[in-house]
């Protein structure tokens, strides 16, 4: 049996100017397309994914989640106000101690923690390098809050896609200075989907490698950079000139190592080695695992990769496309991507978590699945997926945060066909969840946090028209753990603004499509830390003994 993996694609949308809001021009595409062998599996799965018990259309009090400040950010029509149109807005921010920092394609911008509003113009992301001295052309940010050092930290595209630019703010202000540098990300072409983790004593930058050819672009491996946090984060600004580079090359044959693709650094904070990845499999529907060992000095090294939920075969099918409700022939167009782990994966007492979009084997419909598993052994835990059982309702976009009790939030969006009193636009929901003792989760919550304008979201095209192009969505969303509230998670995601034309508000607009992103401050219960667990047993225990003594009372007056 032969399967096609989802293509991979590293799209740059750029136009600018008022000719620009009725066409896209400057399109830059590179892609690779994977055939995969549905290799023989070997025995049984030791787990199953469990499946979330909770409806998953939202409710009114979102169980132990609860909605604090929620504001929306910076929308396309913002990024068009700076001159710059793109899509789609990869979805990326952060909480500080005070600040909410947003840095999409095209944009960065700096929001009040305590009210949601500006603290400064919004300004382009190629203006925020070059304003601290780099050469800039934006695209595929990303932004981390570290609170060992009350800094911020930033990277995306230098002066080309081969380069890559880092940041570090010189305090937790991030309108403040920021020091930044410059590395090469992959000479040869494009060091794409770059991914950031903090991960103990070393930062970790992972890339997708494309090669420039006379036809446009091919895929050929990926990298895995290492650097050291106090390099990174010295006073005098972040030192990129001793990178450890792990390149692994591509084999169309399978004949090569699979290291996976847009590999993620799993972030934790303090420690040292080692530097634990995870990433989706490169050549199979799966997700491995491996690490680099003595980061930072001599003889690092990079370990054998392990498969998390096989051997070297498929465990779940290719994505589809997202489902809306509409009925004007473009009910099932949004892409959902393919199983990238796309958003920051956390380790947090020994438990490394992170979330895939994927779609169940012999099923159509995508679901964010949450993967636990054990740092020790790499064994999986505990899968759960976030899901519809009826089929009307496709789930994308997923990322996590987790707080130091365990409790997990997961941010994502949903969208479905028609169903007679439940809205399937395209929204963003957080669904929390408390991990147990042998890493299986157990849900406490769940909330609609914003809903789309409208109900066929699509670019390229007006409204009502067919839909031109590929329909770009994400391509992530985040959550982050405030630093100043372990019960408190900031979640980031993508929504579908009205069109651009004169029923939008919008008199001459083009009538396109226009993304928007949303911010949402979500509280989670707090669970009894284990001390306060054995004084309440205690107490039970007590009020056991009070209610027998009172019934041997009774007993013996009777």
């Amino acid at each position: 049996m032969m399967m096609v993996r989802a293509t991979l694609v590293a799209a740059l949308l750029c136009s600018t100017g008022a000719q620009a809001q009725a066409t896209y021009t400057n399109v830059k595409s590179f892609a690779f397309t994977k055939t995969l062998p549905k290799a023989p599996v070997d025995g049984v799965n030791a787990f199953s994914a469990a499946t979330s018990s909770i409806p998953a259309f939202g409710n009114a009090n979102g169980g132990a989640l609860s909605l604090g400040l929620n504001f929306e950010g910076t929308s396309d029509y913002d990024t068009r106000a700076l001159g710059i149109g793109l899509i789609p807005p990869d979805t990326m921010g952060a909480v500080g101690t005070t600040q909410y920092v947003e840095l999409l394609n095209g944009s960065f911008s700096v929001y009040s923690k305590a009210t949601g509003a500006l603290q400064a113009p919004r300004i382009t992301d190629s203006s925020f390098w070059q304003s601290f001295g780099q050469a800039g052309t934006g695209g595929d940010p990303r932004v981390l809050f570290d609170s060992r050092s009350n800094r911020w930290l930033a990277i995306g595209f230098g002066a080309s896609g081969a380069n890559l630019n880092i940041g570090v703010s010189d305090t937790d202000n991030a309108l403040g200075p920021w020091k930044t540098t410059v590395f090469q990300g992959f000479a040869p072409g494009i060091a794409d989907f770059p991914t950031l983790s903090i991960s103990g004593n070393s930062i970790v930058i992972g890339t997708n490698n494309f090669t420039s050819t006379m036809g446009g672009f091919s895929y050929s491996g990926t990298t895995v950079n290492v650097l050291k946090y106090s390099d990174v984060f010295a006073a005098s600004g972040p030192v990129a000139g001793n990178v450890q580079r792990f390149v692994t090359p591509y084999d169309s044959m399978l004949g090569g190592t699979d290291s996976g693709y847009a590999i993620q650094g799993v972030n934790r904070n303090g420690g040292g080695d080692p530097v634990k990845l995870v990433a989706a499999s490169a050549f199979f529907a799966d997700a491995v695992t491996y690490q680099i060992d003595n980061a930072g000095k001599p003889g690092a090294m990079q370990t054998a990769t392990q498969y998390l939920t096989d051997t070297g075969g498929d465990t779940y099918d290719a994505n589809g496309p997202g489902r809306q409700p509409t009925t004007n022939g473009s009910a099932r167009i949004v892409a959902t991507s393919d199983d990238r782990i796309s958003a920051n994966a956390w380790e947090i007492k020994g438990k490394i978590y992170f979330v895939q979009t994927v779609t169940a084997t012999g099923t159509d419909n995508t679901v964010v699945r949450i993967t636990v598993v054990n740092k020790v052994d790499n064994q999986v835990l505990s899968q759960t997926d976030i899901t519809d059982p009826s089929g009307n309702f496709d789930f994308y976009q997923g990322s996590l945060a987790v707080n130091s009790s365990g409790q997990v939030v997961v941010g994502y969006n949903r969208s479905g066909s028609f169903v007679t009193g439940i809205d399937g636009r395209i929204s963003i929901f957080a669904r929390s969840f408390n991990t147990n003792a042998d890493g299986t989760l157990t849900e406490t919550g769940d909330i609609l946090i914003k809903q789309s304008l409208v109900d066929d979201y699509h670019n390229g095209s007006a409204q009502g028209a067919n839909p031109v192009g590929r329909q770009r969505w994400g391509d992530y969303s985040t959550v982050t753990l405030d630093p100043t509230n372990k019960q408190a998670f900031w979640v980031l995601g993508e929504f579908a603004r009205e069109f651009n034309n004169t029923a939008g508000g919008h008199p001459g607009g083009s009538g396109f499509g226009r993304w928007g992103t949303f911010v949402a401050q979500v509280f989670v219960a707090g669970v009894p830390e284990p001390s306060n667990w054995a004084m309440l047993i205690a107490g039970f225990g007590l009020v056991g003994a009070v209610q027998r003594r009172r019934r041997q009372i009774a007993v013996a007056a009777a």
